[in-house]
């Protein structure tokens, strides 16, 4: 095993993350909303460079059916790292950056966008999202905008205690109805 944790430590945060989520969906009373995804993604991304649709994509899905209405529209990718290299990122560089291409394509292929967490050692976690999953709700300063205005970023517990489920997915009805 890598030092740091490796394959167990981003286990355990893809189940930290989950259980985060569904708080935020079910307002505090269901944690068990979703589950880490089987193979955490990786039959999917091994099916599609053969051109193959099969498996889950991202890291987590839904459960239960509170969650259902989020990953109809959104592939959840959950990376941690002790660095980010944030400066690499924003050089589009390096793992961050790389996880951002990965989820956003996986996205493209079924028609819903992303959301990407990520965390780096003993630092908050973060969420970054395509500016279209977000625009009509008019975030205030705590979101960072990135790549030329296509991708927000912000800390993810603030995201969760400021922003109400139920708006949420109701503007992504209005921006990209269900097929």
């Amino acid at each position: 095993m890598r030092p740091g944790g490796g394959k167990n430590k981003g286990s355990s945060y893809e189940r930290e993350i989950g259980e985060k989520i569904s708080l935020w969906l079910s307002h505090g009373e269901h944690k068990h909303l979703l589950c880490r995804t089987v193979g955490s993604g990786a039959q999917f991304t091994t099916s599609a460079k053969k051109l193959v649709m099969a498996g889950q994509a991202g890291d987590l899905m839904a459960q239960d059916e509170k969650a259902f209405k989020l990953f109809a529209k959104f592939v959840i990718e959950c990376k941690t790292w002790r660095d980010l290299e944030l400066i690499r990122f924003f050089a589009k560089e390096g793992l961050l950056y790389d996880a951002l291409v990965k989820v956003k394509g996986e996205g493209e292929k079924l028609g819903r966008m992303y959301w990407l967490i990520s965390k780096q050692n003993r630092r908050k976690d973060l969420i970054l999202m395509p500016v279209q999953a977000f625009d009509l709700l008019r975030p205030d300063n705590d979101w960072h905008l990135l790549f030329n205005g296509t991708v927000y970023m912000m800390q993810l517990d603030s995201f969760l205690s400021t922003i109400e489920p139920e708006r949420f997915l109701a503007i992504q009805r209005e921006l990209i109805p269900l097929r």
